[in-house]
């Protein structure tokens, strides 16, 4: 009977071990697939960030409709100024040909800061990758490491169930052999 409980014991236990390797094997993986969702969001949003034009932010456009519209009402005001003061056309024109300057200045410092945020992207991408990979080695090595720790517990539990029921079976030779050595005394 002893023998029974023995081996039911080790069964228990061993089956309490496969199943907590198990539990840390779909622990990790429910972590990796997390990790790759957030990846697969950090990637799309680069891509979107970095693929869109200069043009296509609001702000920038803002700000040059802004300026367009100044330098329209500018080349007004100087046209205006130019026939009350009597300015040639090519006085007129060297005016217009200023403020359309500064709407290239504009222009550039726009595409300057395109290539600055750009450049700041790409830093960013390469953090977020590199965390990604840190973090989900951190996840494989865990449940690696729990993976072997739940393999050695259901060894080490077949083991002491084992050594029970040798225990156990020596016991009762042991407790028969004396039983047969007072029986002839």
């Amino acid at each position: 009977m002893a023998a029974i409980s023995a081996i039911l014991g080790t069964a228990l236990a061993a089956g309490s071990a496969v199943a907590n390797a198990v539990q840390s094997r779909n622990s990790a993986n429910n972590a990796a697939s997390q990790l790759g969702q957030r990846d697969a969001m950090q990637r799309l949003a680069f891509r979107e960030q970095y693929n869109q034009g200069v043009m296509d932010r609001s702000e920038n456009r803002d700000m040059l409709n802004e300026v367009s519209k100044n330098i329209a009402e500018q080349n007004q005001v100087n046209a205006a100024q130019s026939a009350i003061l009597g300015r040639t056309q090519a006085e007129q024109l060297a005016l217009n040909r200023q403020n359309n300057e500064r709407f290239n200045d504009v222009y550039s410092g726009i595409a300057k800061n395109a290539s600055m945020l750009k450049n700041g992207l790409v830093e960013q991408y390469k953090n977020d990758r590199a965390k990604y990979y840190d973090d989900t080695r951190a996840v494989l090595d865990n449940a690696s490491l729990q993976q072997s720790q739940a393999s050695q517990n259901a060894v080490n539990a077949f083991e002491k169930g084992l050594e029970g029921i040798v225990g156990t079976g020596k016991g009762n030779m042991l407790s028969q052999t004396n039983t047969n050595v007072e029986s002839k005394h």
